[in-house]
């Protein structure tokens, strides 16, 4: 028993690496991509060979009920993936407007549990300022953030400009989407790019602008091999918060969710821990944790310290002011007498009404 209890007292943090398969497989995913034409799934030589459509398979192996919704559109730009009601005036003067049926606002009327955007090269086939592209960028990635759904922005991908100036949009676009969104961009640049920066011959599907079949596998185990499931799972997982540390004479700490089963460093096993007890006792400080499984065998952990100090050393732990009158209730300063109320003034202004039984 000794020896259980410790490896029970140094519990580790749960994270997503150690989730069982089963917490993978028993929950359902709905994912949608707002896009252009790779995401489409332009290029490859059966739609079942571009990325979204082997990414939905994969999923769908994972768990029959996940679902990727494919809301892309040949031809779009992330004008048309702004929020409805956007608009924007072309060079001929004609004023468009943001696809409803096709945005991030449609997106998140259909309740995902994460959202990713491709938009591989168009802004810059109109020549876009980097600014403005990535303006968009932010208010559709910051729509999603108000949410609270996670969403991921694909890079860049190479194509064959003739222009310089139209790749280097490219390469800036690409630089500055890692560089912003971190653990929630996807690169769809390396390996796809040869030294000019454009499409590497063995994954162009002849057009110069298009992936073939091994350059869709190419993105698709980009997006596999992403923080989307991770962050996704994370959502998904118990929240358990023990409280910030803390002293106390005594307390009862709650793992805070209804779950299948709890593991306390003490090795008990309910949702409550009454506190002290016969392990976590003492004027000191304990480091106490606590793992929670749901029904789904997701977990996740939570690790408090509690400093446990006697009534009087409470008093003065919480109370540093210093009394600087005692008077009766009809405000006399008089030599106290038991069992009699008198009031306390403090130097902080406050007072206290006590009495002292003996």
């Amino acid at each position: 028993m000794k020896k259980l209890l410790n490896i029970l007292l140094c519990l580790p943090l749960i994270g997503f690496g150690q989730q069982s398969d089963t917490c993978i497989v028993n929950q359902n995913f709905k994912i949608v991509v707002i896009g252009s034409s790779t995401a489409a799934g332009t290029g490859p030589s059966s739609v079942d060979s571009a990325w979204v459509w082997r990414y939905r398979s994969y999923l769908e192996s994972i768990n029959i009920n996940n679902e990727v919704i494919n809301l892309a559109q040949g031809g779009y730009t992330t004008n048309h993936l702004m929020p409805t009601g956007f608009s924007w005036q072309s060079s001929n003067g004609t004023i468009s407007y943001a696809d409803s049926t096709k945005n991030i606002s449609k997106a998140l009327s259909l309740n995902p549990d994460g959202i990713i955007v491709n938009l591989p090269s168009n802004d810059a086939a109109y020549s876009y300022a980097i600014n403005y592209t990535m303006s968009n960028f932010d208010t559709i990635f910051n729509r999603a953030k108000e949410k609270s759904i996670p969403i991921w922005i694909c890079t860049t991908q190479p194509r064959n400009f003739s222009w310089n100036p139209q790749i280097l949009l490219q390469t800036s676009c690409r630089d500055s989407i890692i560089s912003r969104y971190g653990n929630f961009a996807i690169d769809f640049w390396s390996t796809i790019a040869d030294t000019n920066n454009w499409i590497d011959s063995q994954y162009d599907c002849g057009d110069g602008i298009h992936l073939n079949d091994a350059g869709h596998a190419v993105l698709y185990n980009r997006v596999k091999q992403s923080s989307v499931l991770e962050e996704i799972v994370k959502g998904k997982i118990p929240k358990v918060f023990l409280g910030n540390d803390t002293s106390v004479i005594s307390t009862i700490l709650d793992a805070g969710y209804n779950s299948s089963s709890y593991l306390w460093s003490d090795g008990s096993v309910s949702q409550y821990l009454q506190l002290p007890n016969n392990v976590y006792n003492g004027n000191s400080w304990h480091t106490i944790s606590v793992i929670v499984t749901d029904s789904n065998s997701c977990i996740n952990s939570d690790t408090i310290k509690v400093n446990f100090i006697s009534s009087t050393h409470m008093v003065e732990y919480f109370y540093s002011k210093k009394i600087i009158n005692e008077i009766d209730f009809l405000g006399r300063e008089t030599k106290k007498k038991k069992n009699q109320p008198y009031i306390y003034i403090y130097d902080d202004g406050t007072v206290e009404k006590r009495i002292t039984i003996e």
